[in-house]
Formats: structure tokens, C-alpha cells, sequence
């Protein structure tokens, strides 16, 4: 294949086809049928690929996220601390990202399931809140059919009737709330309020968790501490990470940092072969990207798609990322695709998409290195102007398309 960037320098050679990054004629043709769009794979979590996914609706109604439900931190981990339950913050993000957003209904229900309790009001008031809701005549339910509100209320009844009497809702979003008590009524399977919450919003894409299981991520840092959960390692409370991390696990319990074995069911693994391309996108490195691998079968399934598979490191700061460069970065997903199952970590694993005009990657980046691992090297913009203002959303989902 040679890579033609828009650069007429850039040209890479030593593949059989050619191709063009961006490739205005497809993304043309996307544009026109987004819901004939080709099926996108990420596995990702949290809120740095928010915009690239609303941005990629316009040319696609296909897209997959796998999403990591191990979240330990903020309303997510209170939900979790008590209910027992996987994250349902991330999902519910990325959900709304996708959502049409249209006038009418969908608007009136993505604001719904976007609204928090407020921080300020006393704890029995937003008791009374929710109250208000579980019957109907809170003002975030008008603009929902009567249909609808028939199929919500229940939800913030049950809600309210299980939550424990020292569980604090402020703070909580509706959205979790919905997802938790469909999660509760469907013997903890979370296909139902997934489904709920993106029918409801019309959302142009697929979310499913890599698994359905209540766990927990932990690492092991170079200097021999163990850190358990995913609100420790981000460095969005308690402070950054001091110490390179040398290793991440899965465990079921934020008390007790022992391995626990995993595998992902036959419906992620469905979804990984049906990607038409796979990205491991920009995002917390371990806890959003690496977190997604760890669970059996995905380094497995992922090998077994003939579909390209790219990996977009971050061109500005991760805390998860003390020490790394981007060579290392590659080196590890793919020491974890291996360990979840690919045969060989580099078939899971076979473009690296970067902007050396513009980002920075903070701890270096050496092309010769990932090229003799067996992935290949794309530089093209990715950036937005003025340099080092991250991603430019239209630019990334541009680059990506072109690989389909």
C-alpha cells in the first residue's frame, strides 16, 4: 500500500494499493448515506473521544464502542460502592454523544439523562427530586410522550425504592440512574438501558461494554506500590502517579488488588469481527484503552478481524503515561493484545496514526522503533490550530474514514 498524506513529501511505500489520507471522495460519499457508513471500532472510555464521536454521526451511523464499565471515581464510583454494579458513567457519556440530538423528543431526553442533582441542595432534596420524577412531574420530563414517561418513571421508582438510606444522590446523573435501575431489573445485564437510553436519544452508533462484570483496575508501579482503582491512576483525584506503571490487572474489589480472570461473551466478540476498522484511540492510555484489552478473548478476536487496526496516541500530557514514549506505548498494547489472545500481539495491531508538525508526545517518539515492531507509521494533521490545542475532531475522523 502507499500512504499519500497531504504533504506531497510524505510517501510511504512497500504495500500493494494506494491510499489517500484524508480521502475526500469517500468522505463525500459518507457524508451523503451516514447510515450505510462503515462499522468503526474504538475501544475507549471516558470523555476524550466525546467530540470525535458526535463528529463522526455526520458520516456514519455504525460506529462500535467498546467501553471500559471501570470507572471508581466521582457519582460512578458512589453508584458502584453501593449498588455493586459496573461504571455506567462512561456509557452513558458516549451514548449522548451520539445522540441525534434532534428537536422533540430525543432533545428532552438527552437533556434528562445529561442532568446531575445539584452539588448545593440539601441531601432531602434531592430525595424530593427524584421523587418527583419517579411520578412524573418533574419539568425535565415535559417534552417525553406520555409512552415514554410510562417507561421511565418506573425506573426512578425502583431506584428510589433500592437506594440505601445513607446513599448521597447529589451529584448523580439521571442518565446513571436509568442505567443502574435497568441493570437491577434485568438480573445485571446492561443491554437494556443501553438500548433504552440510545432509542430514547436516537443515537447513530453502538456502545457495549467490553464486559458486564463488577471490577476494578489495578497497576503495579515501578517503584513496587500497588495502586487499585481507575480514580487513583488518572490523576483526577488524589493527585498524579509519581512512578512509572509497570503492569495493570483487573480485580473485583477495590479492597483485594488479586488478579481476577475474565473473558469478554460472545456478543463482544461478535462486534470486534464485525469492525470494518479498529482504533485504540486517543484517551487515558491504561485506564481507557489498555483497561479494554485486558479481559480474554479480545487480543483473540481482534487478531481474527482482516480489517485494519490503528492506534492514535496522545500528542499532549496523560498522567498514566510517566515515562513513555510512543514506541513503548505500541510495545505494550501489543504485549496485551497477545496476552488476551492474539497469536501475535503485531496482527492486532498495524498503523500508528501521528502529527509530528504539530503534537508533542511527551516522552518521545521514534518511527524507526514502532516500524520494527511491525507497525507503520502515518503522519498526517491531526492537530487543531493553534498547535498544542488537541485533536481537531474533523481532522482525526477524516484520517480514520479513509482507512475504510
Amino acid at each position: 500500500m502507499t500512504i499519500i498524506s497531504p504533504d506531497p513529501g510524505f510517501v510511504q511505500d512497500g504495500m500493494q494499493d494506494e491510499m489517500l489520507i484524508p480521502d475526500s471522495t469517500k468522505c463525500e460519499r459518507y457524508m451523503r448515506a451516514p447510515q450505510a457508513g462503515p462499522r468503526i471500532l474504538f475501544f475507549s472510555g471516558g470523555t476524550a473521544l466525546s467530540e470525535v464521536s458526535r463528529e463522526l454521526t455526520r458520516y456514519t451511523h455504525n460506529t462500535i464502542h467498546i467501553m471500559t464499565p471501570f470507572d471508581s471515581g466521582g457519582s460512578s464510583g458512589e453508584l458502584r460502592r453501593w449498588f455493586h454494579i459496573p461504571a455506567m458513567g462512561d456509557i452513558r457519556s458516549r451514548l449522548l454523544s451520539l445522540s441525534a440530538a434532534s428537536p422533540g423528543e430525543p432533545q428532552a431526553a438527552a437533556a434528562l439523562f445529561s442532568h446531575r442533582f445539584s452539588m448545593d441542595m440539601p441531601r432531602h432534596e434531592a430525595t424530593s427530586e427524584l421523587a418527583a420524577l419517579a411520578g412524573g412531574s418533574h419539568p425535565l420530563m415535559r417534552g417525553l410522550s406520555l409512552q415514554t414517561e410510562e417507561i421511565l418513571c418506573p425506573h426512578f421508582r425502583l431506584f428510589l425504592s433500592s437506594m440505601p438510606d445513607a446513599f448521597d444522590l447529589r451529584g448523580a446523573c439521571m442518565g446513571n440512574l436509568i442505567l443502574t435501575s435497568a441493570y437491577l431489573a434485568s438480573s445485571c445485564k446492561m443491554a437494556s438501558g443501553i438500548r433504552l437510553l440510545s432509542a430514547l436519544v436516537g443515537g447513530h452508533g453502538v456502545v457495549h461494554p467490553v464486559v458486564g462484570e463488577d471490577m476494578h483496575i489495578a497497576a503495579e508501579l515501578d517503584d513496587g506500590s500497588v495502586v487499585v482503582g481507575q480514580h487513583l491512576l488518572t490523576g483526577k483525584e488524589g493527585g498524579a502517579i509519581q512512578a512509572r506503571i509497570a503492569r495493570v490487572w483487573l480485580t473485583r474489589s477495590l479492597d483485594n488488588a488479586a488478579p481476577a480472570k475474565v473473558s469478554i461473551d460472545g456478543e463482544t466478540a461478535d462486534r470486534i469481527g464485525e469492525a470494518e476498522l479498529i482504533c485504540f484511540p486517543i484517551g487515558s492510555f491504561f485506564t481507557s484503552v489498555v483497561a479494554n484489552i485486558l479481559p480474554w478473548g479480545v487480543g483473540k478476536a481482534v487478531a481474527a478481524n482482516p480489517c485494519p487496526k490503528v492506534f492514535v496516541p496522545n500528542p499532549f500530557d496523560d498522567p498514566e503515561l510517566l515515562g513513555y514514549s510512543v514506541e513503548d506505548q505500541v510495545a505494550t498494547l501489543m504485549a496485551y493484545l497477545g496476552a488476551s489472545g492474539a497469536p501475535e500481539g503485531r496482527d492486532a495491531l498495524q498503523y500508528v496514526l501521528v502529527d509530528t508538525g504539530k503534537g508533542t508526545y511527551p516522552g518521545g517518539l521514534n518511527p524507526d522503533a514502532i516500524e520494527a515492531m511491525g507497525a507503520r507509521v502515518i503522519d498526517v494533521p491531526l492537530i487543531a490550530e493553534p498547535a498544542g490545542a488537541g485533536i481537531d475532531k474533523g481532522l482525526l475522523t477524516r484520517a480514520l474514514l479513509s482507512f475504510t
